[in-house]
């Protein structure tokens, strides 16, 4: 009988990289996809949710991308370490649905992986697919942030450090020095905003 680690990555080797392989994503890491388009970085993770002193748990998959040069440059203007493979945006796949909750499905040793994995996959589709579709590129980066999409807003008031970026990334430093000028909710000192705004001004 496998266990529930040798369930869950047979989940993914063999369910998942039906739907993804085709579409260009390559397992790269244990339960994680990866494909780039352009100069965004899109991934697909799973995660196994072991319940204590049983074989058996809960299983999550989270979209996300990266651009590299975006997070470089929030990093410099926000003057915080920049984190290594830390995604521009990810959620549960749950999150991304227009009325958001947070998805996982139950697995044990004896769950029809093919079953589950179907199930999961009209989900990557319906959800995912959209997700990494419409942001693959900056200005439907800057787009997102312009309408406040949920999806790019989950980890609170802090995207505004990457809607600014991603002006500067278009060339239109106007609005990158606006965004935080006008930052209320959340807003970080005045002297970060100000050394910002400095640094943006220097790529003029």
């Amino acid at each position: 009988m496998p266990t529930i680690e040798e369930t869950a990555d047979k989940l993914v080797s063999e369910g998942l990289s039906a739907i993804l392989e085709p579409h260009g994503f390559v397992l790269r890491k244990k339960r994680g996809f990866k494909r780039k388009i352009e100069k965004c970085e899109q991934e697909l993770n799973v995660q196994l949710r072991q319940i204590r002193g049983q074989d058996a748990g809960y299983v999550q998959v989270c979209p996300g991308f990266r651009y590299e040069a975006l997070e470089v440059l929030v990093a410099d203007l926000s003057g915080e370490k920049l984190r290594k493979g830390w995604p521009s945006a990810a959620a549960n796949i749950g999150n991304l649905k227009p009325q958001r909750e947070f998805l996982e499905w139950p697995l044990t040793n004896t769950t029809d992986i093919f079953a589950l994995s179907n199930l999961i996959c009209s989900c990557i589709r319906e959800y995912a697919f959209p997700f990494w579709d419409e942001f693959s590129t900056i200005n439907g980066l800057v787009k997102g942030y312009e309408s406040e999409d949920s999806r790019l807003t989950l980890a609170g008031n802090s995207y505004r450090w990457r809607m600014s970026a991603a002006y500067c990334l278009q060339g239109n430093h106007g609005a990158a020095v606006n965004v935080l000028e006008r930052w209320e909710k959340g807003r970080p000192s005045q002297a970060i905003i100000e050394q910002a705004i400095r640094k943006i001004s220097n790529l003029t």
